[in-house]
């Protein structure tokens, strides 16, 4: 049911993709699927709805949040998902709180690196998201999103060749990313 959210959302028929999304969330309590259905909101300009969406993943992953400071190597934790889950408010202190605490955890995990790197990026700190999203494309992953995110990050920080070669990388065959990701680095690379 998400994946067909998904192809729906990448076909513009927003309607249709929160109808997905919330018969996939009706059947399995999943945090991202939430998320999704808040993005969908706001690319229908339902800025309302979203905000609800995101307190209501925040409220629901704070509430089974481990707050005991206990290390136990089999437990998960939630703090790359509250990552998200506060960059989804635009609350950028809390999520890098939360980002640097999963970072301490594993720092070479390029998945928490993309996190941190965005984090401060959305903070307009682009040289210090610089390094984190260099040991995330350490492995040469060619997920779109990813390099939309190193792009961004590359022409921010000044390095022009660098930004074009990623993000032309990146939205080759017209790749089904966030929208507003995209968007904002079709823009950025128009502009290189």
């Amino acid at each position: 049911m998400a994946g067909l959210g998904r192809i729906s959302a990448s076909k513009k028929d927003y309607q249709k993709a929160i109808e997905y999304y919330k018969t996939a969330d009706s059947r399995i309590n999943d945090f991202s699927i939430k998320n999704e259905i808040g993005e969908i909101y706001l690319l229908k300009d339902q800025r309302d709805s979203a905000a609800f969406i995101f307190q209501e993943i925040l409220g629901e992953m704070a509430g089974s949040h481990d707050h005991s400071g206990i290390e136990d190597s089999h437990e998960h934790h939630a703090d790359l998902e509250l990552a998200h889950a506060w960059l989804s408010v635009n609350n950028y202190k809390k999520a890098l709180e939360h980002a640097l605490i999963e970072y301490n955890r594993r720092p070479e995990n390029i998945d928490v690196n993309e996190t941190v790197a965005w984090v401060y990026y959305k903070n307009r700190e682009y040289a210090k998201a610089l390094p984190y999203i260099k040991v995330a494309l350490k492995t040469n992953c060619k997920n779109p999103a990813l390099l939309c995110k190193a792009g961004l990050i590359y022409a921010k920080s000044g390095d022009k060749g660098s930004a074009e070669l990623v993000l032309r990388e990146a939205l080759k065959n017209n790749p089904n990313i966030p929208a507003a990701l995209k968007a904002e680095s079709m823009i950025v690379l128009q502009n290189l």
